[in-house]
């Protein structure tokens, strides 16, 4: 039983490449409530400003709570101040499901690969929900 709580708030793995000038990032693992502070840490460091737009590669992330989201929120206000745009690549449908009840969908470009990823950012389409207003 212990094990199993302790794996519960095992941070999840967070790795970045640069691909078209975009910054992937990449998550493995689950965004939840005692996960986040230290994913939170790990991707303010992999942040990297040179970026013409970003990716975050949730493919596998395997659960996301509301701690999850808010962490999502508080990158894309972070490259929003610098006036650049976040596509999100969700192939679960669950979590995929979670984006539609919460509206993230309407946010930011939730998508299934990366080359629809950097094709939305580079198009910059505009969604029906802006950031400021979430």
């Amino acid at each position: 039983m212990m094990q199993e709580k302790e794996s519960s708030l095992t941070p999840p793995d967070l790795s970045q490449t640069k691909e078209h000038g975009m910054q992937i990032v990449s998550i493995k693992g689950k965004l939840t409530y005692g996960t986040t502070q230290e994913a939170k840490v790990r991707l303010k460091n992999l942040f990297d400003n040179s970026a013409d737009g970003y990716i975050i590669d949730m493919a596998d992330v395997e659960y996301i709570d509301s701690t999850g989201f808010g962490l999502l929120i508080n990158f894309a206000k972070q490259i929003a101040s610098i006036d650049r745009k976040m596509a999100l690549i969700v192939t679960n449908d669950f979590i995929y499901d979670l984006f539609k009840i919460s509206k993230f969908h309407l946010v930011f470009p939730v998508v299934k690969t990366k080359e629809e990823g950097f094709k939305v950012l580079k198009e910059q389409i505009d969604l029906p929900l802006p950031l400021r207003d979430y």
